[in-house]
């Protein structure tokens, strides 16, 4: 019994150890404005909040679901990820635009050449 909660304790605090780098990075992106996709001036909830909230949900997830925690952590930063580089990986352009570019880069070779 004391070993069960043992290693669920142990992996409550590999949770919060690592959902609070990955809350300082959150912070980073969304608190002190260097995402790509969100610009939000609205959040200011400071680092020790995205700390002590990210990392008090991880550490539960460690405790509930133990060696799942790193699993979760790993699924999450994977998705901001995602979201941050899905804009500037695949931009929308107009296939009119791209043609139009594609002319005028081959009339200046042309233009460069002759």
């Amino acid at each position: 019994m004391l070993k069960q909660l043992r290693d669920r304790l142990s992996y409550a605090l590999i949770g919060f150890a690592l959902g609070a780098v990955l809350a300082a990075v959150l912070w980073l992106l969304y608190d002190a404005g260097l995402s790509r996709r969100e610009n939000s001036p609205e959040v200011h909830a400071g680092l020790v909040n995205w700390v002590k909230y990210v990392g008090g949900f991880f550490a539960v997830i460690g405790f509930l679901f133990k060696d799942r925690v790193g699993s979760a952590i790993g699924g999450t930063a994977r998705e901001v990820h995602d979201y941050e580089s899905y804009q500037s990986s695949n931009p929308e352009v107009p296939r009119w635009l791209a043609v139009l570019a594609l002319l005028a880069v081959a009339v200046g070779v042309w233009y460069v050449v002759h």
